[in-house]
This record gives C-alpha cells, structure tokens and sequence, in this order.
C-alpha cells in the first residue's frame, strides 16, 4: 500500500492503528508541513540572532536562547502542540516583562511564530480526525475487487 493516491477520496490513507503522533509526524499534508517547516526556519535564525546577542550583551540570555531552541525544535521534528503552547505562553510572558522594563513591545516575532505553530498544527489534527472518519475501522479500508 506504498501509493496512497490510488484510494478514492472516501477512503483513508492511513494505516489502522495510527496515532495522531504518527499521523503528524508522516501523514499529515505537504502543505501544512511546509509551513512548520518554513516557521522553523525563522525561528532558528531568531534564535542564532538571540545567541549572539546574548554573547555580546548578557551571557545569561543563553538560557533563554536555549529554551527557545529547545522548543522550537519540539514543533518542527515533533509537531508538537504542547511545545507550541509552551513557546507562545513563554514569549507572552516575556513580551509583558519587557513591556513594563522597557515601556516597548519586545518579542513580537516569536508571538506571531507561536500562534502560526499552534493554528497549523490545530489544522494537522482536524485533518487527522477527517482522516479517521472516513472509515469505521480508522485506518485502509480493504480494497475488493467484485468481478
């Protein structure tokens, strides 16, 4: 069952059995992968923007550096929604702290980051449930040839 294409669109393309895990991780759209993907991207290079900042400025920050790293890296090799949770809920916090230390907004790229991770992965998951449905079993449905 290598070729999935070959199932009409009611059928499932994925095997019995599959957890959402799985499913994000090797089933889920082209299309929503990308878009993690290419949100990763951006957060690595805040993230080495950060790094160097953090040499130059406040050695400390490196920790934060690598919190975020940390976490970035849990969305994009995992697709994980609480990893997603936890990067928007830190960089809130961080974004309030810096608005009363500073009197500006600092951080708001990792905000709008943290929403796009959580949306799209919000979006795997319904796909998965749609997934599913298609079939009682939740999985390939057995292809009969009636002669």
């Amino acid at each position: 069952m290598e070729n999935y294409d070959q199932f009409a669109s009611g059928y499932s393309r994925i095997p019995a059995g599959c957890t959402l895990k799985e499913y994000r991780k090797n089933y889920a759209s082209a299309p929503l992968k990308k878009s993690i993907k290419t949100w990763s991207i951006v957060a690595y290079v805040l993230v080495g923007l950060n790094a160097v900042i953090a040499i130059f400025a406040n050695p400390w920050m490196l920790l934060d550096t690598a919190l975020l790293l940390g976490l970035t890296l849990g969305v994009h090799l995992n697709k994980s929604k609480g990893c997603a949770i936890a990067l928007l809920v830190y960089t809130l916090i961080n974004a309030v702290i810096g608005l009363i230390g500073s009197g500006s907004v600092s951080g708001w790229w990792w905000i709008v980051l943290a929403v796009s991770y959580i949306s799209t992965i919000k979006k795997i998951d319904e796909e998965y449930k749609a997934e599913m449905a298609k079939t009682p079993s939740g999985g390939y449905n057995d292809y009969v040839e009636v002669y």
